[in-house]
């Protein structure tokens, strides 16, 4: 059998594949994409938002890199 890999997930779809960040909490990060740089991951597909889940987990790296302080 093979195995699908999924590279892009429609964000109203987002709560059946994952449980965090909420759907509510990436709706937000949509709504503000160009403030945090979610841009990079976010395709917005005849006004339907969609997550490269790749993209994502960099981005996540990144702000969590941002919240560390040493």
């Amino acid at each position: 059998m093979e195995q699908k890999i999924i590279d892009w997930v429609p964000l109203t779809k987002w709560s059946e594949h994952f449980r965090y960040p909420s759907q509510g909490a990436m709706r937000n990060i949509c709504a503000r994409r160009k403030d945090n740089g979610a841009e990079d991951f976010l395709s917005l597909v005849n006004g339907r938002f969609y997550i490269h889940l790749d993209r994502f987990n960099q981005w996540m790296e990144q702000q969590t890199k941002r919240g560390i302080k040493k």
